[in-house]
């Protein structure tokens, strides 16, 4: 292999690792998709002489655009402030809460968010546990409620809907009945699992949730 194409290798193997950085899955995307080319990127990267002064000149170029790639990335994070919302001239309402401190959406939705920290709040010191889907994993930073599953969003398919059925049901037989925050898939267009609804919505009747409160954006049910 050649001076060039190591180098071009070296530069695939750090925009794998810099372009997981603000995704759903962070390093899963390796797992999933990356580790094995990576793998073998690197080892054949080993064969760069950096003592030569070709091999150095590689090095500056593979450090240009390493700096230049996380700034591209952070600079296209910052500019979308809340992941997934509305296009950059929309978001001009600053949420006024303090784990979402600097981040903003459009007025609606800001406002939701905080209507949502003002329930959970009152409502941590009853409650222990909380679980949510369609989307909507923001409220876990919120509050100091804890996660009902094992994963902070359960809507994934690497959740299983039995993993999903079996650690609700285990918090209820603990004593401990989640509150339950959905999301409004039609408004959110977010409907990664439309069977995990059902089961939730099953498991409410079957353990007789209320609705506790409901907007557009979001609906809360309490034991």
């Amino acid at each position: 292999l050649s001076a060039y194409e190591r180098t071009v290798f070296c530069m695939l193997v750090i925009a794998e690792v810099i372009l997981p950085i603000g995704t759903d899955n962070a390093w899963y995307y390796q797992v999933v998709f990356m580790i094995f080319p990576v793998a073998v990127l690197t080892v054949l990267m080993r064969h760069i002489n950096f003592r030569q002064s070709e091999g150095r000149r590689y090095v500056h170029a593979v450090l240009v655009f390493a700096i230049a790639t996380i700034a591209g990335c952070g600079f296209t994070y910052s500019a979308q402030y809340v992941y997934r919302d509305l296009t950059y001239d929309q978001l001009t309402y600053k949420v006024n809460i303090p784990e979402c401190a600097g981040m903003k959406t459009e007025k609606g939705k800001g406002q939701a968010l905080e209507k949502l920290s003002s329930i959970l709040n009152d409502l941590d010191s009853q409650y222990k546990y909380l679980a949510e889907l369609g989307g909507c994993c923001i409220s876990y930073s919120m509050s100091e409620l804890k996660p009902c599953f094992t994963t902070a969003w359960p809507d994934l398919e690497g959740f299983s809907e039995e993993e999903f059925t079996n650690q609700f049901n285990e918090k209820i037989q603990e004593g401990e009945y989640p509150i339950v925050v959905i999301a409004d898939f039609e408004l959110n267009n977010e409907v990664l699992t439309q069977q995990k609804y059902f089961i939730l919505t099953e498991l409410m009747v079957q353990y007789e949730y209320e609705t506790f409160y409901e907007c557009p954006y979001f609906t809360v049910y309490t034991y």
